[in-house]
């Protein structure tokens, strides 16, 4: 398990996510959600200046990955595509 842990780190966003959304890699997906935790959480943070508020969003935004996740192409940036959900959903 941590060798799979290992080699799912070196790998870029775009192929974790990828991966997840072709074969259903949950693995893959708890690295991006590691990745991403932090940073999308602050961006709802600051926008929404309320953290009970802004921890409901991160649900919503992550449920919406999920949910959307047939939409994503990996020649764009994951890193853009969720932003981008984040920004939607805090609109």
């Amino acid at each position: 398990m941590k060798k799979v842990e290992n080699t799912l780190q070196t790998l870029t966003d775009e192929v974790l996510f990828s991966r997840f959304q072709g074969q259903n890699d949950k693995e893959a997906f708890e690295v991006l959600l590691g990745r991403y935790k932090g940073p999308l959480f602050s961006f709802i943070l600051k926008s929404v200046k309320n953290r009970e508020l802004a921890e409901e969003l991160f649900q919503d935004v992550f449920f919406k990955i999920i949910e959307k996740r047939d939409n994503f192409r990996e020649s764009v940036s994951f890193r853009a595509w969720a932003y981008t959900v984040c920004r939607n959903t805090c609109i």
